[in-house]
């Protein structure tokens, strides 16, 4: 409807509706007379679209003649008197001869206050000759058919949103219209796509009993045949065609492909086409709107299994898709040839047969764009395992790929000593990818990193892996990894270790901006079985990964058990650490987990407590624990579980605490819970709940709640108790004055500074850059700092390595022209902090550890002495500068340098030392010419004088006499400046 109104708007606006008149006396006796207008010739539809539907509907357009049995035509069409308004555009069809009472049918389009109106109208009775339709279309090579029967006039007008807003049938009426032949392919350039084959379009409509219309369509594709695009192993495998003849049905009751509801159905399975067998075909249609109008994308997935004779491999593609879109709207009309695409398969399977060589492959296609799988290939007496991602290149994306390859040995390996095998070899290698750690971190947990290094079933481990490969090593232009992997074995099978290096480096790119500087991971994997891994009574596998990281600077190093088992009791727990410098330094190190109230630093995951379970028949047993140390805090805790039941009878409880410890004196702080409970028919026949809080030794601090419960009452009760003597005395408090002064007197604690800048004109001794270079001197425009690391200044310290210190703040006294210096200092080491305070401080702070003298605040030596600076001046000019025209009278001038200023000036012509440094007396006096233009030149005969007095009297008369334009004067200068 959309694309008829868009025609009759189009026509409107070129004023050829308003100008039609009544039809022909051909449609006098029938119902559409009324409203039928001329036909509408010569049109330009304007829009592509448009243009495209009025050409084809001119195609099927039959002679305008009244003796014609069959008429097709584009007529104008008249809403007066109907439910519409305005004039519109209507497609009517006339069978049988004028008066006759025969079929006449009309498919208008008009307007109406709620827009487009799509209007059917008929009547009469008739049909075409089923033996010998009549031919349409430029070629005469389509197929017209019409039957139908209708009691008095049917009309029937529907909105764009699909309501009936008029309807005049009668029970019995029924109509069909119908084109058949064979259109155009629907090919791509490479060939792919859709060869449609003979064709049927079919529309009806059938008034019930009830008098209720039913309306359907049908397109019929009984010998379409699809093209596939094989890509490189077209040229191998030739082109495939399949034959996929379907029927897409329409009603409204939904879409029905072949028969089957929905918009997927399978077709049959066609023989073998060369080499390629067919082992699975189905079609897919799909429909998507925009603001071009409506897409219809038609698909068809193949199986396919390859085998080439002589060649000892098979290889199977799933998935294998292509669509045709069939664009309908304004701005196109039919199918997209350059929009039929030949989409990847969704998987590749590769089998390998010969002799003594085997393997097998399977690769999927995960993300949009990415393939990952494995490959296991035996060859006596090695077995090969590799692991893959592969990303297609996209716009702006270039093509990528990751291989972790692993060979192992057979028993016993190539020893190495001490019992030592290695069992394996392998390596990693990747471009256009880097290491996602967030991600790699999360796979150690859950134990899929164990599947990449040298699993024992690669298949298996491939399923494990999935779509992990991708998400660990995620794409990234212009980043490579790389590494060798092995694994070494002790005892045969009983001990294995697995270690891979991977590097992430960046490569020169114009496109990828600077280079990010080169991060390392290491990967590990420790298998222990006992007595063998086929039936391993203590199995423990722990998965390792540490990241260090040169630009922060940081490194870290995360552990898990997984898949571990002692005697049949499961295992589990993580272990951390993480030493971090930078703007947010830290440090973490963990055994199973953190204090439920840490807060953790970025970059820490969450992690499982290091655990056992034991579940015999009746009784269930849980233990967990922790341990974790961080620059404030020093954390403890466990948990144990109990449950046992028989008979709906059971005995459940738990004790579980966390821990805080001070070392100095020694002091801790613990939050307990514990509960027992025996339940009958679930309930609570008798329990007790506990929850304490204990600090202590001396004195010792118990506080809590707790309840104790029956199946007749509750009973609630606290407690907060004080005992024990006041803590010993500790060893006496370290003398933090004496300590602080040694590190001040350190020589390597000054730091002589000099910004380059101070440097530029000057040039120093050897002497003074050597004694500047060792902290001796301090340049006079340089700065002056003295630092320490000892302890922070100007916050309180109260406590120091591990142990109490009376209360004290140390800071630099005379803090004239100085400012701060600071370091990162861990809070926790100087200062006694709460409980609540240890678990949410930063673990480093930014803290004052010295001073920098600044300008007033270095003191020199002697007295400063002022000193009259006396400046060069030259000037760079062309050879023709007219500047020096009125020098050039006088012969000494001949000898002045001269260059252009912007081409040969360097200030290394200012700053050349010379060769060979003299020390001489005054020298004799002699007037000379000096310019802002030129060196000094002397003026020839000028005899020199001792004394500088009567030189200048005599360089004042010659100034004052001569006339040179102001280019240039008479001065008095020694005579060894003068040029020979």
């Amino acid at each position: 409807m959309t694309l008829l109104d868009a025609a009759r708007r189009s026509l409107d606006a070129a004023g050829q509706l308003q100008s039609l008149g009544p039809a022909g006396p051909d449609w006098g006796g029938t119902a559409l007379a009324p409203h039928l207008l001329e036909r509408v010739d010569g049109f330009d539809g304007g829009q592509p679209g448009v243009a495209a539907l009025l050409r084809e509907i001119a195609a099927l357009s039959t002679p305008e003649s009244p003796d014609g049995q069959v008429s097709v035509g584009l007529h104008g069409w008249d809403a007066a008197g109907g439910p519409g308004q305005g004039r519109g555009l209507a497609l009517a069809v006339r069978v049988g001869a004028p008066d006759d009472g025969g079929l006449a049918v009309a498919i208008a389009v008009t307007t109406s206050a709620s827009g487009p109106l799509l209007w059917l109208m008929a009547s009469g009775a008739g049909a075409t000759d089923g033996a010998d339709p009549p031919l349409l279309g430029t070629d005469a090579n389509i197929a017209f058919t019409a039957e139908g029967a209708l009691d008095t006039r049917l009309l029937m007008t529907v909105t764009a949103d699909g309501t009936i807003e008029a309807a005049q049938v009668s029970p019995g009426d029924n109509l069909s219209l119908g084109l058949s032949g064979r259109p155009a392919d629907m090919l791509s350039g490479s060939g792919a796509g859709l060869r449609v084959g003979d064709a049927a379009l079919w529309c009806g409509l059938a008034v019930g009993a009830d008098g209720t219309p039913h309306a359907n369509m049908s397109i019929q594709l009984p010998a379409a045949a699809m093209a596939w695009d094989m890509g490189l192993a077209q040229a191998l495998l030739g082109r495939v065609e399949l034959p996929v003849g379907m029927t897409l049905g329409l009603s409204e009751d939904g879409a029905l492909l072949n028969n089957d509801p929905g918009l997927r159905t399978s077709l049959p399975t066609p023989g073998p086409v060369g080499p390629v067998v067919p082992t699975g075909l189905s079609a897919v249609l799909a429909a998507e709107s925009g603001a071009q109008g409506l897409t219809l994308r038609l698909g068809f997935d193949a199986d396919l299994r390859v085998g080439i004779t002589g060649v000892p491999a098979q290889a199977a593609l799933e998935g294998l898709r292509t669509t045709v879109p069939i664009l309908i709207g304004t701005e196109a009309l039919g199918p997209d040839g350059q929009g039929i695409a030949g989409g990847p398969p969704a998987g590749l399977s590769v089998t390998l047969e010969a002799g003594p060589v085997s393997g097998a492959g399977l690769f999927k296609l995960g993300r949009p764009g990415e393939y990952s799988g494995a490959l296991t290939v035996r060859i006596p007496p090695l077995s090969i395992g590799a692991f893959g991602v592969l990303g297609l290149p996209e716009p702006g994306i270039p093509l990528s790929f990751l291989v972790v390859l692993g060979a192992r040995f057979p028993l016993p390996g190539i020893q190495v000593g001490f019992g030592f095998a290695v069992s394996g070899v392998g390596g990693i290698l990747g471009a256009n990818r880097r290491v996602d750690r967030d991600a790699l971190v999360a796979a150690v947990a859950d134990g899929r990193v164990a599947q990449l290094m040298f699993p024992t079933d690669p298949a298996a481990a491939a399923t494990t892996l999935g779509d992990s490969l991708g998400t660990i090593f995620p794409a990234c232009p212009g980043r490579f990894v790389v590494g060798p992997m092995f694994e070494l074995s002790w005892g045969g099978r009983l001990l294995r270790l697995s270690l891979g290096v991977v590097a992430e480096v960046s490569v020169p790119s114009a496109d990828h901006g600077d280079l990010a500087p080169p991060r390392f991971t290491v990967l590990g994997k420790l298998t222990m079985m006992v007595p063998d891994e086929l039936a391993p009574l203590i199995s423990l596998q722990a998965t390792v990964v540490a990241d260090i990281d040169l630009d922060t600077p940081a490194f870290t190093c995360f552990a898990a058990l997984t898949g571990s088992q002692l005697a049949g009791m499961p295992l589990q727990g993580d272990l951390y650490l993480l030493v971090r410098g930078g703007a947010d330094p830290a440090f973490v190190f963990s055994a199973g987990g953190l204090h439920p109230a840490y807060r953790a630093p970025a970059g820490v995951p969450a992690l499982r407590r290091i655990g056992m379970r034991l579940g015999v028949p009746l009784v269930t047993l849980r233990c967990e624990a922790y341990i974790a140390l961080t620059s404030n805090s020093l954390q403890f805790g466990a948990r144990v579980e109990l449950s046992a039941e028989l008979a709906e009878c059971g005995l459940s409880g738990h004790f579980g605490f966390d821990a805080l410890f001070e070392w100095d004196p020694f002091r801790f702080s613990v939050q307990a819970s514990a509960a027992v409970a025996i339940e009958v028919m679930g309930e609570t026949l008798m329990g007790v709940s506990l929850a304490l809080d204990v600090a202590g030794p001396a004195p010792w601090h118990l506080k809590g709640t707790g309840r104790v419960e029956t199946f007749l009452f509750d009973v609630p009760f606290s407690i907060d108790e004080t005992w024990g003597g006041p803590p010993p005395q500790g060893l006496p408090p370290p003398d933090l004055e004496e300590l602080l002064a040694a590190e001040f007197v350190k020589p390597a604690s000054w730091r002589a500074e000099a910004a380059p800048e101070a440097l530029a004109g000057v040039r120093l001794t050897d002497e003074a850059v050597y004694g500047i270079a060792e902290g001796a001197w301090v340049h006079p425009l340089g700065t002056l700092q003295v630092r320490q690391q000892l302890l922070p200044l100007k916050v309180p310290v109260t406590r120091f390595a591990g142990a109490s210190v009376p209360a004290q703040t140390w800071r630099v006294s005379e803090p004239q022209n100085v400012t701060d210096v600071n370091d990162k200092f861990a809070t926790g080491q100087f200062q006694v902090l709460p409980p609540e305070e240890q678990l949410s401080r930063p673990a480093f702070q930014d803290l004052a550890c010295g001073v920098r003298f600044v300008e007033g605040g270095v003191r020199s030596a002697d007295a400063p002495q002022d000193v009259t600076l006396q400046w060069e001046v030259r000037s760079f000019l062309d050879e023709g500068d007219e500047a020096l025209e009125a020098l050039r009278t006088w012969d000494a001038t001949a000898d002045v340098q001269q260059m252009p200023v912007g081409a040969r000036f360097h200030l290394s012509d200012w700053l050349q030392a010379p060769d060979e440094r003299a020390e001489s007396g005054p020298q004799p006096f002699i007037p000379t010419f000096v310019s802002e233009v030129a060196l000094t030149a002397p003026v020839e005969g000028m005899p020199s004088f001792a004394g500088e007095a009567e030189a200048r009297a005599l360089a004042a008369d010659l100034d004052a006499t001569a006339a040179f334009g102001g280019l240039a004067s008479v001065t008095v200068v020694e005579t060894w400046e003068v040029p020979s």
